[in-house]
């Protein structure tokens, strides 16, 4: 079985993660664009989070 992950995002990047320490095929999918993205939406994270995906950053490659 292989899994197929739509999308570029830090929902992804967690879940990606995840399933590739239970030793899952994983496929991600996005569409690469350049474009300014006006939002006015705010994502927090604690510290703790912060150093996780720090460290498992260097583990995936989302290279486009």
């Amino acid at each position: 079985m292989k899994i197929c992950l739509v999308g570029k995002n830090l929902t992804n990047y967690v879940l990606a993660n995840v399933l590739a320490k239970k030793k899952l095929p994983i496929d991600i999918v996005y569409n690469f664009e350049l474009k300014k993205n006006d939002s006015s939406r705010t994502l927090a994270i604690s510290n703790n989070n912060y150093k996780y995906l720090k460290k498992i950053s260097k583990k995936l490659n989302f290279s486009s």
